[in-house]
């Protein structure tokens, strides 16, 4: 009976055995793609969560839970102000990019394909400036007008470059969040840090994502963060020099 029981657990657990060596290497390989795949599921989630049609809104849900905005714009103004965000901004560019793949100008929703971004994004620049347009003239939120336009120079230069060189409209948002985030602590006097690391954090895990899932580089998405982030940065700048310039003057 003794010998019985151990041969059995030499049966179970005989890694020396070719067999078994090859049933380990099966489960091993089965877990490393199962692995890769969850990998790649996240990705995508993260890529679609931090998709830039959606970065101008969350600046928007940053810019208006600020207690001084919250405070000095009225309900239907908060109103008005993320409807107009929300149909320029995302409805309408939404639309224009599943009209171009059903009529078959773009071979899938995510642009993978450099040669088809570039109407893509010129008509998303075009609502852009309608919407920053709309909020001037009738929420009078010229201060996040002022950074829209700046972002906007931003996704104008990601749309040149793009023209010899695939680089990542998504990093490219995350530095336009990145800048935004240093802007709004510097306008409000608030203390930037926390916000600078959390959307660098974020940052960080948006790039990664575009890497794993093979559509752009590193160099891509680094060169895309920055074009975001320095041109951003000028918002910031312009309120820094107003700021010696009333203490000087």
């Amino acid at each position: 009976m003794g010998t019985s029981n151990n041969s059995i657990r030499h049966c179970k657990f005989d890694q020396q055995s070719p067999e078994n060596k090859e049933i380990l290497k099966q489960v091993q390989n089965d877990g490393n793609i199962c692995r890769s795949v969850l990998m790649i599921k996240i990705a995508k989630l993260v890529s679609i969560i931090f998709h830039p049609v959606f970065i101008t809104l969350y600046c928007a849900v940053i810019f208006i839970i600020n207690p001084k905005n919250s405070a000095f714009y009225s309900s239907l103004e908060k109103v008005i102000f993320f409807g107009i965000i929300i149909l320029f901004t995302l409805i309408i560019p939404c639309l224009i990019m599943l009209y171009k793949y059903k009529q078959g100008k773009i071979s899938d929703i995510t642009l993978t394909n450099r040669s088809e971004r570039t109407p893509i994004y010129l008509l998303s620049i075009a609502s852009s400036l309608i919407c920053a347009y709309f909020l001037l003239i009738l929420v009078n939120a010229y201060i996040f007008v002022l950074f829209m336009i700046f972002a906007l120079f931003s996704v104008a230069t990601i749309t040149f470059i793009n023209l010899k060189w695939k680089i990542s409209i998504h990093s490219c948002g995350m530095g336009i969040l990145t800048g935004f985030t240093l802007f709004f602590a510097v306008y409000f006097y608030q203390n930037p840090v926390y916000w600078f690391c959390s959307v660098v954090f974020l940052s960080g895990l948006v790039m990664t994502c575009r890497c794993i899932l093979g559509v752009h580089s590193v160099w891509q998405v680094t060169a895309g963060y920055f074009v975001g982030l320095i041109f951003t940065a000028a918002p910031i700048i312009i309120l820094l020099l107003n700021e010696i310039l009333k203490e000087n003057y």
